[in-house]
């Protein structure tokens, strides 16, 4: 069974005009997949596949949670073929790093800064819990942060295990997939 989260809705539907039946026909026909295990009871997968629609050719990345027999649509983006025309391997966390990379804002956490942080552990020299993340936003654009985290205390400080991170800026995203 497939669910669409309300996020999905307003961010992949309404901002990047991607609609579920293409969602859906990337999970069913995906090229390839690939999964982060979060804990025992919560893993997201991650699904690719190429499209030719007309003219047009694009890689659609959908970003799920849950088990294959009962997955939730978190997000999905469209890749254009300028940014993986020279990958080998297509993969879904090749080309979200490279769409990171690309549109992109800075986050740190702790003293590590990057556009996308995958499988890491980072201390954090903070009072607290919270503020551990910072998203640097300098043209105060639009973004969508996409952080699965969990934070744990460690003696006197606090260590974010962070499965994947990074945020997008929205407002330069949609005008390059809208072009």
């Amino acid at each position: 069974m497939i669910h669409f989260s309300d996020q999905f809705q307003k961010i992949s539907v309404e901002d990047f005009k991607i609609s579920r039946s293409h969602a859906e026909n990337v999970i069913q026909n995906k090229d390839h997949v690939e999964f982060i295990k979060l804990d025992d009871n919560a893993q997201l997968t991650f699904f690719c596949k190429k499209i030719v629609a007309g003219e047009k050719e694009f890689c659609l990345v959908v970003c799920t949670m849950g088990s294959l027999d009962n997955l939730t649509v978190v997000m999905a983006y469209k890749i254009l073929p300028e940014m993986y025309k020279e990958i080998k391997e297509i993969t879904p966390l090749r080309l979200l790093r490279e769409l990171a990379i690309m549109f992109g804002l800075n986050i740190t956490i702790g003293d590590v800064t990057s556009k996308f942080i995958l499988r890491e552990q980072i201390r954090c020299n903070t009072v607290g819990p919270t503020n551990i993340f910072m998203v640097d936003n300098p043209l105060n654009h639009s973004f969508f942060q996409n952080f699965h985290y969990k934070i744990e205390q460690d003696r006197l400080s606090y260590v974010a295990h962070c499965a994947l991170c990074f945020c997008i800026d929205t407002t330069i995203y949609k005008k390059w997939i809208n072009r």
